[in-house]
């Protein structure tokens, strides 16, 4: 499978929150809806129209802007972030949900490679 590139879209038009570990109050990271825009089925990787990523991803992010302290997986795989919301926030390095998508996460705008 190849991956998908999809014009710029801002997060905050793909439903971002921040994720917990298991009802934990420690942060793990970010989730949202999957920039392809596609639906999310279970058991139906192979078909075009379905998002193989379930229909939304997960970035595990060393630090959040919620005050909250982070998970140590995380802390030790996370990825670095700076902005003070949804609306500014940047990632680095890239983002790469193999076979899938691959792109950037900068000033709230994630963008193919």
């Amino acid at each position: 499978m190849s991956e998908v590139r999809t014009p710029p879209r801002r997060l905050v038009d793909l439903n971002p929150k921040w994720v917990k570990l298991h009802g934990r109050e420690e942060v793990y990271g970010i989730r949202y809806d999957c920039p392809c825009g596609k639906p999310g089925s279970l058991g139906e990787e192979n078909n075009d129209a379905v998002c193989p990523m379930g229909g939304w991803s997960v970035v595990p992010t060393k630090k959040n802007f919620l005050g909250l302290p982070t998970c140590a997986d995380s802390l030790n795989r996370g990825w670095e972030t700076t902005g003070d919301s949804f609306e500014n926030i940047t990632l680095a390095p890239s983002i790469h949900h193999v076979g899938h998508w691959h792109g950037w996460l900068q000033n709230g705008v994630l963008t193919s490679c």
